[in-house]
């Protein structure tokens, strides 16, 4: 008997659990509404993209900006856009004239310098000029050596070469 009655006052007590009180029949049920949607997750690729502000160039030994060493007319140009290249091929002639010409005229001046030179030492050497004299011969020689080494310089820079292989 005592298994029945517990089990009569378990179940009783379960009844009243689950009954309504008299104070729930006339409460109203409350639904709360959101802005939230349901989707059906999928798997799928996405691309992320960033707005910055850079400065972008290249790796030293994989780009080169190449430019005439002085203004100057373009004669040829041995390559086109695409077109692989080796280091040290030459890519555009300039015009010769104005580099030629100026090369000639710096050797003129340097040879003069030097004679000037020689001739200023000589008469310093002799007591006949000042050690000035001297002093401004070796500063106009070395000028004249200056513009020299320039002029031949930039003929030598007047034909454009790669200074790397890759591609044009």
């Amino acid at each position: 008997m005592r298994k029945f009655s517990s089990v009569a006052l378990w179940s009783l007590m379960a009844f009243m659990a689950c009954a309504k009180s008299a104070d729930d029949e006339g409460a109203v049920s409350t639904r709360v509404v959101t802005g939230a949607k349901t989707v059906i997750v999928v798997e799928q690729s996405f691309s992320e993209t960033l707005s910055a502000s850079a400065l972008v160039s290249g790796r030293p030994g994989h780009m080169a900006t190449l430019s005439a060493p002085s203004p100057a007319r373009i004669t040829v140009v041995r390559v086109v856009a695409g077109q692989r290249v080796a280091a040290g091929e030459i890519l555009i002639e300039l015009d010769q004239v104005a580099f030629r010409g100026a090369v000639n005229a710096a050797d003129a001046v340097l040879a003069a310098a030097t004679q000037q030179h020689a001739r200023q030492q000589r008469l310093a050497d002799a007591g006949i000029a000042p050690r000035r004299d001297v002093e401004l011969a070796a500063a106009e020689l070395a000028a004249a050596r200056a513009t020299a080494e320039l002029a031949h310089r930039q003929s030598e820079l007047s034909a454009i070469r790669s200074p790397i292989g890759g591609v044009v």
